[in-house]
């Protein structure tokens, strides 16, 4: 088993010149014979800032560009074109650039990224060990990949992406990455992925992983994950946890803990990582510090960029924006639909109607929406009459019972010749309605049709701030 100063020397060295056949080197022969079999292993340092920051443990928790190289599922996550640009200064002359972009495009989210390992002058030395002169170069990786939503009844995504490596001595190589993230539960998620993997070149191969992990939300604003995995190329198993917390929406602390194989004392601080978040408007900064013992210590800035959702198309898994700003729980809205209030119609119908709502939110997947059977268990153990509470003061009750931010109801209805479906949203904080809309139709299909807009043109309106109707 190695220890994380082991594992920081190896990728250190092998980003530099290792695994290149080439007369001239700049690595200790203990170094060649540990990592002398991966190539690309600048791949393994991780990158971007925020996922370093906690530990590495994104398996779980991967919802922006860096996912192509963390777990591509990630990428599904994504509703709107998103950047992140990372400059990792590394010490000793080595630093790696990474720049990564993401967006929805047709059924899923394509996303790439861009590598450059630039490791410094180095010496060049003759067989007999004389210094012969100096060079510098750099090793370059480009990743694509595309993530799909899962089947409802898994839930989550796939995702699948493709790199390529060149390195400025060796040639290049080709490798895969692959991965899903399922929900588990509210607040709890779960993440599988293989990075990495692709042929030997020469005895050569990229550093392949297989990891899982875990990630939950227990309480607003913080995240708490941990990531398990094995080195295919190294043969050393890893463990690793860690976090982020924010307490205020422009501020997020991050920290964890990478541990290899065995503890070695004070040596052990050397899986430490920690970084700050800064975000206004759009524009957000990160910053991750990660020691390297001897080797020095890496820091990490990265400059990231979040476009405005595009509703209701790319609404999916959204980070809810304006009204609802700084409420939500692990970025997405706490919602229930009461009941619908029939109106010259039998109840049953009304009730269908509140469980087309509910099920259509569900699909949307921006949304945390409260189970019908528990909300009527939650409600008759407060002894809670919900069916006939229309008015604003009864919807706010019920939903702080419920612990929601935002309650749908209304009514379903049939006037002269025509079915109609009322709706309205109200705030729970602050007792607004902050939507109101309504779809009618001659007959129930086109009432059903006119549902589904009118849930678009809903979910638009609380991701972009929701439209206040007094």
């Amino acid at each position: 088993m190695r220890s994380p100063a082991s594992a920081a020397v190896g990728v250190l060295a092998v980003c530099g010149v290792l695994g290149r056949a080439a007369p001239a080197a700049a690595v200790t022969p203990d170094a060649s014979a540990e990592w002398g079999f991966r190539r690309g292993a600048f791949l393994a340092r991780g990158m971007a800032a925020r996922p370093v920051a906690m530990g590495n443990v994104f398996t779980a928790v991967a919802d922006d560009p860096s996912a192509v190289s963390w777990n591509p599922a990630g990428l599904g996550r994504i509703r709107a074109f998103q950047a992140v640009a990372t400059y990792d200064a590394g010490g000793r002359g080595l630093g790696v650039t990474y720049v990564a972009g993401a967006m929805p495009a047709g059924p899923g989210v394509a996303g790439a990224a861009v590598v450059a390992c630039n490791y410094g002058e180095y010496d060049l030395r003759d067989a007999n060990g004389f210094k012969t002169g100096t060079a510098s170069g750099a090793d370059l990786a480009a990743i694509a990949g595309y993530a799909l939503r899962n089947p409802r009844i898994v839930g989550g995504f796939t995702g699948l992406a493709v790199e390529a490596v060149n390195e400025a001595v060796g040639g290049t190589l080709v490798g895969l990455n692959a991965g899903s993230v399922m929900p588990v539960s509210r607040g709890l998620s779960v993440g599988w992925a293989v990075l990495h993997l692709g042929p030997k070149v020469n005895g050569y191969s990229l550093p392949g992983v297989i990891k899982g992990g875990v990630a939950c939300v227990p309480a607003a604003g913080l995240t708490i994950a941990t990531d398990a995995g094995y080195g295919l190329a190294d043969e050393a198993f890893w463990a690793a946890a860690g976090g982020e917390y924010s307490p205020v929406r422009s501020l997020t602390v991050r920290a964890g803990y990478r541990w290899i194989g065995q503890d070695d004392g004070l040596e052990g601080l050397r899986g430490v990582t920690a970084g700050l978040g800064f975000s206004t408007g759009r524009i957000g900064i990160d910053y991750a510090f990660q020691p390297f013992g001897d080797m020095g210590a890496s820091h990490r800035i990265a400059v990231r960029y979040v476009a405005a959702v595009r509703p209701p198309e790319a609404a999916h898994d959204a980070v809810v924006k304006g009204h609802f700003a700084g409420r939500t729980q692990d970025g997405r809205l706490n919602i229930a639909v009461g009941g619908m209030e029939a109106q010259g119609v039998p109840g049953s119908e009304a009730g269908v109607i509140a469980d087309i709502l509910r099920r259509e939110l569900v699909g949307v997947g921006s949304f945390n929406v409260v189970e019908k059977q528990q909300m009527d268990r939650i409600m008759a153990e407060q002894t809670f009459q919900q069916y006939g509470c229309t008015t604003e003061e009864c919807i706010v009750k019920m939903g702080r019972l419920l612990n929601v931010q935002a309650m749908i109801v209304g009514s379903f209805g049939k006037l002269a010749d025509r079915y109609v479906v009322n709706i309205r949203v109200v705030d729970v904080e602050t007792a607004k309605v902050v939507h109101a809309d309504s779809a009618a139709g001659r007959n129930v299909d086109l009432v059903l049709e006119g549902l589904k807009e009118l849930v678009g043109r809903m979910v638009a309106a609380l991701l972009s701030g929701g439209r206040r109707v007094e």
